[in-house]
């Protein structure tokens, strides 16, 4: 795959560490030594509005599997919608056979990605 495929643009030099703004996330490091970079790890929450539901993803591209801490919500919990290391059809689950997610923390296996929504 091509840079031009995923719409990379120059970034900004600081402030350092992940930056989200209106057209993505700036990703800002220094290195004396470093000749490359990949992101392992990548989590973001895009919250819904009073009346919508709220998403959480996380996607870990580690050799291993991780606990991710999640928001906390009000008067809502999380519910695992998505995780990609289930085997098809259930990796996709269907509505109102979500998993509740207790606590903080979300467990994501070793290279997949899980996806939360509020409920």
């Amino acid at each position: 795959m091509t840079r031009e495929m995923y719409h990379i643009k120059p970034g900004v030099a600081h402030p350092l560490g992940a930056v989200p703004d209106a057209h993505g996330v700036n990703f800002s490091l220094f290195s004396k030594h470093a000749t490359s970079v990949e992101l392992l790890l990548f989590a973001f929450t895009i919250w819904g509005l009073s009346h919508d539901d709220d998403l959480h993803v996380m996607l870990n591209m580690e050799q291993m599997a991780l606990d991710f801490e999640i928001p906390s919500l009000q008067e809502k919990r999380w519910l695992k919608v998505i995780d990609t290391d289930l085997p098809s059809p259930m990796d996709f689950v269907e509505p109102g056979r979500e998993m509740v997610i207790p606590g903080g923390i979300c467990h994501v296996s070793e290279r997949s990605v899980v996806v939360l929504i509020s409920g």
